[in-house]
């Protein structure tokens, strides 16, 4: 049994997609990763650095989100119908804040590795001090 080349094209597309979505979405653990083997000098405890470099980035990425894009759809999705029908001004505005915020998604999305590359490169050079409880920055 053979597969039609346009079926497989697509399965093949379907699979990078896939693939590239899994590679972004643990960006900030591969990445934090690479930062503990790719140093000159070994990072103290560094399992324990790589879950707090990627708690830390989506943790950056979650607020990012819960604090942008979900108030923004809730005033365009349930208060700007109503404004609208009401009459009060307003509304239209909150349907522009919401098109433009949920415009805007593909920089939170970007906002996940950014923050995952600068997050363990912040983290990785405090580490040592953290380890020790010598962090100085106090």
């Amino acid at each position: 049994m053979e597969i039609p080349a346009a079926t497989f094209n697509m399965l093949l597309w379907h699979f990078l997609e896939e693939a590239l979505i899994l590679v972004w979405v643990t960006s900030p653990v591969w990445w934090a990763a690479l930062k503990t083997l790719i140093r000159r000098t070994a990072l103290p405890r560094p399992l324990l650095f790589v879950a707090t470099s990627a708690a830390l980035a989506y943790g950056v990425t979650g607020a990012a989100y819960a604090l942008l894009l979900v108030p923004a759809t809730v005033a365009g999705t349930f208060l700007a119908p109503q404004m609208q029908e009401a009459g009060v001004p307003g509304g239209g505005l909150l349907t522009t804040i919401k098109s433009t915020v949920t415009g805007a998604f593909v920089l939170l999305a970007a906002s996940l590795p950014i923050s995952a590359w600068w997050g363990s490169r912040r983290l990785a050079q405090r580490w040592q001090r953290l380890c020790t409880g010598h962090d100085g920055s106090g």
